[in-house]
């Protein structure tokens, strides 16, 4: 986290990651004879779409780009409600295994297929956390304005504004299997199934202190998971702790893309982004 520009306010940048079934495509388990279009994430992102609305909250969502040919009429109602759409490559492909010419051709029939929906993609976060050498370069080309690596400290590098995320703020930390040397990685002692209020909070605590400080977090919810009851539940309390803070005056929430035009036309003196190797993605 970092402070930019004396704000008398923190930031919050609320974000959603995944929709459908393109990862599982992507990486192969998702069986041939299964119809495609049809998946539970859809009622999933109503629902939470729902939330958003209730606390008067906008969010990131971060998109496989295949979506914008399975559900296109979804990516239009998230944009109409005043959210905004990012991109999360094509089908959820493991960014730091591509090769610059792999990248680059996933990275242009993505954003080709959003703005064919009128969707603007200025932001990109890459499956597993991590970007290559030329990743910055090849957004920059294709218009992007911002980058969502793991890490703990937003600024600017290579023209874009890069706001990471921390491990420990993404809601899957706590429940995927796959989080599972990450979290002996960063927590001492890994709870196996925690409760949604300890979730909520584990969540919350960055949040409250960004208020404090007076600086930026971002935390991330996957709809895939929200399907759980509890899981949800954690959701609609990070929500409503969000939205106490926005009502006392202590914090903002802001969707990516106003944060990262925030850092980029700021006149101060640019920080240097810090990034997280770590990753929950093995080759």
């Amino acid at each position: 986290m970092a402070i930019f520009g004396g704000r008398s306010k923190g930031v919050c940048c609320l974000t959603i990651d995944n929709l459908g079934e393109a990862a599982e495509i992507g990486e192969g388990s998702w069986p041939s004879e299964r119809p495609v279009g049809r998946h539970f994430t859809l009622s999933v992102v109503q629902r939470l779409l729902g939330s958003l609305e209730v606390h008067k909250l906008t969010a990131t969502f971060f998109i496989e780009a295949m979506n914008a040919e399975l559900y296109p009429e979804l990516l239009r109602e998230i944009v109409d409600r005043g959210h905004e759409v990012g991109c999360h490559a094509w089908q959820h492909e493991r960014w730091n295994t591509l090769s610059r010419s792999a990248e680059r051709s996933v990275l242009a029939r993505s954003t080709r297929a959003f703005r064919d929906l009128a969707v603007e993609p200025v932001g990109f976060r890459p499956p597993g956390g991590q970007i290559t050498a030329h990743t910055p370069e090849l957004l920059r080309e294709l218009g992007y304005r911002y980058h969502s690596p793991a890490g703990s400290r937003a600024g600017i590098a290579d023209g874009l504004a890069v706001i990471p995320f921390e491990w420990r703020m993404v809601d899957a930390f706590f429940y995927a299997s796959s989080f599972a040397g990450l979290r002996e990685r960063y927590r001492s002692a890994p709870v196996e199934r925690p409760a949604s209020v300890e979730v909520a909070e584990c969540l919350l605590d960055p949040i409250r202190d960004a208020a404090a400080s007076r600086s930026q977090a971002t935390v991330v919810f996957h709809p895939l998971l929200l399907r759980e009851p509890a899981a949800f539940e954690a959701f609609e309390h990070v929500l409503a702790g969000i939205d106490e803070l926005v009502a006392h005056g202590r914090l903002e929430c802001l969707t990516m893309a106003a944060y990262a035009e925030r850092l980029l036309t700021s006149t101060g003196t640019p920080v240097t982004p810090l990034v997280d190797e770590a990753t929950w993605a093995t080759a």
